[in-house]
């Protein structure tokens, strides 16, 4: 809109010469609103349209005479009616400033969001052209197709509490730990129905190659009714049974470098990857005719592990701490192995517990850990069986590999366990009805250990629960040796035993190798290194409150808002207030300096990882920076300054 200082300059005069003076003012009102309009289209236009990248020169010179007009007007304005003029020069100063300062800041966080996305996609879209150079029909539809199928298969088996269907699906891990709690739920005298089932969306999200494993992660949404119900008489125990819910998992499916994508019949339709014959339902995992091991992951994608949304986070196995090392003296050392195992010693250890026997945990732990908690594998006087009900795992991390330093000690690894349950007493078999609302959360290492000369065996990644010896399946007794081929299965002579389990001690403190968490900026200039991944942050925030007794109104509204943004629903928030408040939860609790600041660095980052902090989490974050001793201000420097950081280098990646 073009506005001339003619037309303004005739306007005033005529205003002054047919106008009573309230007339006058009321003109003048009018004026000043017309020129807000005016200004306010000129301004908001370059906000959300970039300013510059304008729609011609016709328009690019429109913008700017009525702009100039404007001016000119609130200039002569000011000099004729000084006592409103100048008033108005100050406040449209300020609405131009702050406006210029919002427009400014938007663009940063879309810069920000940008380069976060760029980022991920180009990762993305490298690693499917490297998959692709390897295996020229590797595709995505076809893909995500099997594991629409895997997805429903299984569920199917946990419903029907057998898994013999999707054996050879899955690893044995998977395997493992779906049958040892299908079993416990059926000593429980209960059963759980997952029902109505409907894929909503499926995606893949992340694809990895290393030498030894191609990995791929699918992001699947579904809905479904979900409940427990008495086995004996079908009475409802607990869930609902009219409406589904929506849930999302991500899952991971493994196979070797050599595997090439199937043409034929596989192993979803229940043929040999290897050879063509159908197989049959059964727990056996060789095929019939050529001998292979079908979940071997030489010939076809295998389930490896079922990953809850808020739990999941993809991390690069480079970043743990002596994972160079060990890779060094051990080639075949692989990750998914060891995370494997220990979920599958996790529910050995608990099913133990349940049937106060230790033949479960027998192969898998050493004679010294079994001796000293053999208390927990036998039957209170009362003939109950004390163990804790309900246990599920959240996550199994790697996050520490230390090499022995010579032949006469061990390797070992730390592994983290979080995981939820309650303990309780009862007789085996009872009903034992779901409790979920009475869990806590625990944080616990696991150590593996074995000896120093043993290396890792490439056939045996997916197939944890045979004899690393004789590959025979692993029998259940009370013994540390194999059944069939009677070699010492618990000394760490042939793989990795468990030797202890006791409260996560922390990260190690390796500011060179750490990779803090997923929501970190992938595009800085090195790795944001921290302790404190998203559910840390949520945790220490919730101690860090509680430090004065009590989490009040507005902390935990605040709590629940973060908590929501960063995919932690507010049952799980529930729980970790409760195990906190109950000392059952490792926090990390800040407790120097610097630790603080770190703690403080990435929640501010946490926050930035969709390129801004809102009001309420800017609200929490400076609550509990003055807890810790920090000002508002400090904190403003360092959300300026992470932001800035992030903002720099995101907008190298988006040109790039």
């Amino acid at each position: 809109m073009l506005i001339s200082k003619k037309f303004i300059r005739n306007l005033i005069n005529r205003v002054k010469m047919e106008l009573t003076k309230p007339d006058r003012k009321l003109l003048i009102i009018l004026l000043v609103g017309i020129s807000f309009l005016l200004l306010s289209e000129s301004l908001f236009a370059r906000a959300g349209g970039g300013g510059g990248f304008g729609g011609g020169d016709d328009g690019g010179s429109g913008g700017d005479g009525g702009l100039g007009a404007l001016i000119f007007f609130l200039i002569y304005f000011a000099i004729q009616y000084p006592l409103i003029g100048i008033p108005l020069i100050i406040v449209v100063a300020i609405v131009l400033y702050f406006g210029q300062k919002s427009a400014k800041s938007g663009h940063v966080t879309r810069t920000i969001r940008n380069g976060y996305s760029n980022q991920k996609d180009r990762v993305f879209r490298d690693s499917v052209n490297y998959l692709k150079e390897k295996d020229p029909n590797f595709s995505e539809l076809p893909l995500i197709d099997r594991a629409k199928k895997t997805f429903m298969k299984v569920q199917d088996a946990w419903s029907n509490q057998d898994m013999s269907s999707v054996r050879p699906l899955v690893s044995d891990g998977i395997y493992e730990r779906f049958s040892l709690q299908t079993k416990i739920q059926k000593d429980s005298l209960t059963k759980n129905i997952v029902k109505n089932i409907n894929i909503i969306n499926t995606n893949l999200v992340s694809v990895e190659s290393d030498h030894f494993f191609d990995t791929v992660h699918i992001m699947i949404t579904a809905s479904s009714i979900d409940y427990y119900e008495r086995i004996d008489n079908g009475k409802q125990l607990s869930g609902n049974i009219m409406q589904a819910e929506p849930f999302t998992e991500y899952w991971s499916f493994l196979r070797r470098p050599g595997a090439k994508s199937l043409t034929d019949k596989g192993l979803i339709e229940g043929f040999c990857p290897n050879c063509g014959t159908p197989l049959e339902l059964s727990d056996s995992t060789v095929c019939p005719s050529c001998k292979a091991v079908v979940n071997s992951g030489e010939y076809d994608w295998v389930l490896a592990e079922i990953t809850q949304a808020s739990e999941w986070k993809h991390k690069s196995s480079k970043s743990i701490v002596g994972m160079d090392e060990m890779c060094q003296k051990d080639p075949a050392f692989n990750v998914q192995h060891i995370e494997d195992k220990t979920s599958v010693i996790f529910y050995r250890n608990i099913a133990s517990q349940f049937y106060a026997n230790n033949k479960y945990i027998s192969k898998l732990a050493n004679d010294k850990y079994v001796k000293e908690h053999k208390a927990d594998y036998t039957a209170l006087p009362n003939g109950k069986h004390e163990f804790f009900a309900d246990a599920a795992v959240g996550s199994v991390e790697v996050v520490e590999i230390i090499t022995a330093e010579n032949k006469s000690l061990m390797d070992s690894v730390r592994v983290k366990v979080k995981w939820a349950g309650h303990k309780v007493q009862a007789k085996i078999p009872s009903l034992i009805s779901p409790d979920f609302g009475a869990s806590h959360i625990y944080t616990q290492e696991y150590i593996l250990e074995r000896k120093e000369s043993v290396l890792s065996s490439v056939k045996n990644i997916l197939t944890s629960t045979h004899c690393p010896g004789c590959g025979s399946p692993e029998s259940l007794d009370s013994s540390g040796h194999c059944s069939y081929c009677g070699i010492a299965l618990n000394d760490g002579s042939w793989d990795w035993v468990l030797t202890e389990i006791k409260t996560f001690a922390g990260y190690p403190q390796h500011e060179s190798q750490y990779q803090a968490f997923q929501q970190a900026p992938p595009f800085t200039s090195g790795p944001v290194l921290s302790k404190y991944d998203n559910e840390s942050v949520i945790s220490c925030a919730v101690a860090v409150m509680l430090s004065d007794g009590e989490i009040d109104s507005k902390e935990h509204t605040l709590l629940e808002q973060l908590s929501q943004s960063k995919g932690i629903t507010s049952q799980k928030l529930a729980m970790i207030i409760k195990t906190v408040q109950e000392k059952g939860l490792h926090i990390p609790k800040p407790e120097s300096k610097e630790a603080s600041q770190e703690f403080l660095r990435c929640m501010v980052l946490m926050c930035l990882a969709d390129g801004k902090v809102t009001p309420a989490e800017k609200v929490m974050i400076k609550n509990l920076a003055s807890k810790m001793g920090y000002t508002d201000i400090d904190i403003n420097l360092m959300i300026k300054r992470e932001r800035n950081t992030l903002y720099s280098n995101a907008k190298s990646i988006n040109k790039s």
